[in-house]
């Protein structure tokens, strides 16, 4: 099922922005197109283009005119399938960075279709479009299955609110997004920024409760304060270690994707090794800014014990030496002893 909602602002800055700067995607006649297929995929998920070009019609046209969207209905899946796929003048979305096929579906007619998502960095692209409080909730959902950095976004979202994970994580990112020359080149190099960025917000919100307290009096534990408690659970849920293990990151992977299924699904389309940068500079970002606002030492270890990954545990469960072979290797360390 499509899911809508109705964004109530205009992006003609971002894609202007695009256009000129970073995404080569946004240039020419079917920019337009584009930008609706980047920002509904990233709303909707992985979809199929008649799903999509449903999801911008239903936007566009319901509950003003039938007749327009009845116009479409036929054509815009066309259009959508060709820029995904390409043609013989144009190139297709999915050999860019920010799109990708990841399998087929038959339709209600019996017809093969691509089913279409964007990548971590797509994801990326479409926050720097525009879009509702409501339809961002959505983006960061929908990126969580791919992308551990956003994963932990959603996370803290959960357990606090859509107003503090925008200021810790989405409008820091937004900042960084503009001063990206090309986003086809990839984003890596621009993740310090990022932390940087986020370590700077968390500052700031810190700051900023600290005084609102004193200034109220003073008499209660700050930590007790509604607003100041988003802070706590931020640090209580942030995984940041100063010497991670050879598995932290099937660790990380398995305290996010509880179901095998959605673990499945993110070996298959994430893009690991940028993926675990980013969330490790991240999370250290939010642990070093939490600990120096505080005016402490800052501690090796995060608050949450970080153990051994079940993949780790398998692994060393499949490798261990049979009762044999471990009763073979005593005795003849014994008879190295004895006649050593």
């Amino acid at each position: 099922m499509v899911s809508h909602t109705k964004s109530t602002k205009n992006d003609t800055f971002w894609l202007d922005f695009f256009t000129k700067n970073s995404v080569s995607i946004f240039k020419g006649s079917r920019k337009i197109n584009v930008h609706d297929m980047i920002l509904g995929l990233a709303i909707n998920g992985s979809c199929l283009s008649s799903d999509l070009a449903h999801y911008h019609l239903i936007k566009k046209y319901g509950g003003k005119s039938t007749d327009g969207y009845s116009e479409n209905i036929n054509s815009l899946p066309r259009d959508y399938t060709r820029l995904f796929n390409g043609t013989k003048k144009r190139n297709s979305l999915t050999k860019t960075p920010f799109v990708k096929n990841i399998g087929t579906k038959f339709t209600e007619k019996k017809r093969p279709s691509g089913i279409y998502s964007l990548t971590p960095i797509g994801y990326f692209v479409a926050l720097g479009l525009d879009y509702s409080n409501a339809e961002l909730k959505l983006i960061i959902k929908n990126a969580s299955s791919i992308s551990l950095y956003f994963a932990y976004i959603n996370f803290i979202l959960e357990k606090t609110s859509l107003s503090f994970a925008k200021k810790i994580f989405i409008d820091p990112l937004k900042t960084v997004l503009k001063i990206i020359p090309n986003f086809e080149n990839g984003m890596r190099f621009y993740y310090p920024n990022i932390a940087d960025k986020t370590y700077s917000a968390l500052s700031d919100e810190i700051m900023k409760r600290l005084s609102e307290f004193m200034a109220s009096g003073g008499y209660d534990n700050p930590k007790r304060v509604p607003k100041y408690e988003n802070v706590e659970t931020l640090i209580n849920n942030t995984l940041y270690t100063q010497k991670p293990k050879e598995d932290y990151q099937d660790f990380l992977i398995e305290h996010y994707y509880k179901k095998n299924s959605d673990e499945g699904f993110y070996r298959d389309h994430s893009t690991d090794l940028d993926d675990l940068q980013l969330i490790t500079l991240v999370m250290k970002s939010i642990h070093f800014a939490y600990y120096d606002a505080e005016g402490f030492g800052i501690p090796s270890k995060p608050r949450i014990k970080i153990t051994r990954s079940k993949a780790w545990k398998k692994h060393k469960r499949l490798t261990r030496p049979k009762p044999n072979e471990r009763l073979e290797k005593i005795m003849k360390q014994k008879k190295n002893k004895r006649f050593g």
